[in-house]
């Protein structure tokens, strides 16, 4: 075992999705080695031409459907949001929207700011002092901040119209443009060669049409017959050698001015990764019941997991900021099990991960759909940091509520309803409903403006540049 396994590991069980009111189910995560970070891991996908693969931490399992990639197209400088970031086709300016230096190619789409067909993006500049990484920090750190720092998290779909509204094959350019403040950074694949639609856990996905768009979906659940820790154990999992962890010290220079994040919503997210491989039902059941083999299946997973993000950690000698981890232990009703069954199964791995986080100099980022509140006190005394991504038509998550009550000891992300403002509100309601966010929630700090979930392809593109213009003008 690694030098990296010299702090304690535990044992798990199950999660899934009871979430979204209309359009798309917002619960789960999903980790496939084709798509590196964002939480959304949600994995998050840029422009179909542009997918890229390359770690295990995921976006959302819903996941939007993205082209087939294989680990051998390797690991490109990642966007925040969970999304890979696209080679860069061709050079553009910059909007210089804060003070200090910015990396080689970044981007610019005029002197006026952004255009498109309905809105045009102010240019940030005047008073911000602070670099993306400063303004994220200050706020993690319940400072406030020259401006509230802000995330993106979005489907395929959604991520096609912004690159066509602003005229450009850059997915860099597109972040730059709407002023996200993170960028994620992660190892290349150069494991084994997998079959078209599998991932390194064995999962096959295939894509599945919905109201709204296309999601992946598993197909075979490579687990879901397993009746003995025997066959558990013996099943050919994946290596953590499987991974070049030896560029992400220099992805995170390339990125110095932002915040940089390691990690995914797939990252650790044993409830819905046991759910890929054995079905929602069976991982539901391995909860309730503490399954041997259900158990067996997660510690696995942890295990991979655990000495993956020491590797990377280790390998960035301190440039990550934060240490992003997932699992969606809520639905939109309330926790998928109870209080006591979530701190008997899931509290001591989470702490462990918020433990090891820490221990390399990050603050940590938990992401879990639905509705956690019960759990919050637990979240907090085992020193989480951040909180995301707070879906806020889920129960007892209304921003302004945990904000009150916890406000002073956690930040928080997302807060952005993907429910109901942004499908089916007008620009105007947009704006109005970020204005308070950031005046309400973001007040001192401790909060990471960005949606509650991916963008879903229903949701008009005006209400989307509504929802970053605003954060702009309201700098």
């Amino acid at each position: 075992m690694s030098e990296c396994i010299s702090r304690p590991i535990i044992a798990v069980r199950a999660r899934l999705c009871l979430a979204r009111s209309p359009g798309q189910c917002q619960a789960s995560c999903a980790d496939p080695v084709r798509g590196f970070g964002s939480r959304y891991a949600v994995a998050r996908w840029g422009a179909a031409q542009h997918a890229v693969a390359a770690g295990p931490g995921g976006r959302h399992a819903h996941q939007p459907r993205a082209p087939s990639a294989s680990p051998e197209m390797g690991f490109h400088a990642v966007g925040r949001a969970h999304h890979p970031v696209p080679e860069r086709t061709r050079p553009c300016a910059r909007v210089h929207h804060h003070a200090g230096p910015k990396p080689s190619g970044a981007c610019a789409l005029g002197p006026e700011g952004v255009t498109c067909s309905r809105y045009r993006l102010p240019v940030i500049g005047g008073d911000l002092q602070m670099t993306s990484k400063e303004r994220v920090l200050a706020a993690i750190n319940h400072v406030q901040p020259d401006r509230v720092p802000v995330d993106y998290l979005g489907t395929p779909e959604i991520d096609r119209a912004l690159l066509r509204h602003f005229r450009t094959s850059d997915w860099e350019c597109v972040l730059e443009a709407l002023g996200v403040d993170l960028r994620t950074v992660g190892p290349r694949y150069v494991g084994p060669p997998l079959p078209p639609g599998q991932d390194i856990w064995g999962v096959i996905r295939k894509p599945v049409q919905n109201i709204a768009g296309t999601y992946d979906e598993p197909a075979n659940y490579p687990w879901r017959h397993f009746t003995t820790i025997e066959e558990a154990d013996a099943y050919p999992w994946p290596s953590v050698d499987w991974f070049d962890f030896s560029t992400i010290r220099d992805q995170c220079r390339q990125y110095s001015e932002y915040a940089i994040v390691f990690g995914g919503m797939g990252v650790m997210d044993l409830i819905n990764g046991t759910a890929f491989g054995r079905g929602v039902e069976q991982t539901l059941m391995d909860i309730a019941t503490t399954d041997p083999v259900g158990m067996a299946l997660m510690q696995h997973r942890f295990t991979f997991y655990q000495e993956y993000a020491c590797r990377a950690l280790r390998e960035a000698k301190g440039l990550v900021d934060i240490f992003f981890v997932g699992d969606d232990y809520g639905s939109q009703r309330g926790l998928l099990m109870s209080p006591s069954t979530w701190r008997r199964l899931f509290r001591n791995r989470l702490k462990a991960m918020v433990d090891l986080g820490h221990e390399f100099g990050c603050k940590v980022m938990l992401h879990s759909c639905g509705s956690t509140r019960e759990i919050m006190p637990d979240l907090i005394e085992i020193g989480l940091d951040i909180y995301e991504t707070v879906q806020p038509e889920a129960a007892g998550m209304d921003p302004e509520e945990l904000k009150a009550a916890y406000g002073d000891k956690l930040a928080f992300h997302g807060t952005v309803s993907t429910q109901t403002i942004l499908p089916f509100g007008t620009p105007s309601e947009v704006q109005t409903y970020v204005r308070r966010r950031i005046d309400v929630v973001g007040k001192g700090g401790g909060l990471i403006l960005a949606p509650a979930h991916n963008i879903q392809p229903d949701t008009p593109l005006e209400n989307v540049l509504a929802m970053y213009s605003t954060v702009r003008e309201h700098a």
